[in-house]
């Protein structure tokens, strides 16, 4: 009723749409052209990783042993 107020008109669409979705004419359009099968993934996953330097890989093992050290403790803090 409020939108008649302002004069808009109202327009019908299906509530969810995967053929007119933002995401496919954005995100994922560009990344078909990186990620088109299983090897470019991995091939592409590995030139990011190797691209970054080594205190990424370490902050991530780090944060797996402090997730690990979590379950371990049922949730408790962690004192640093």
């Amino acid at each position: 009723k409020k939108l008649c107020e302002f004069v808009w008109e109202i327009s019908s669409h299906p509530q969810c749409s995967p053929n007119i979705a933002p995401s496919d004419y954005h995100l994922f359009r560009a990344l078909q052209h990186y990620l088109f099968n299983i090897d470019s993934i991995r091939n592409n996953i590995e030139k990011y990783f190797d691209e970054k330097p080594n205190s990424i890989a370490t902050n991530i093992t780090a944060l797996s042993k402090r997730c690990r050290e979590i379950v371990k403790r049922e949730g408790n803090y962690i004192l640093p």
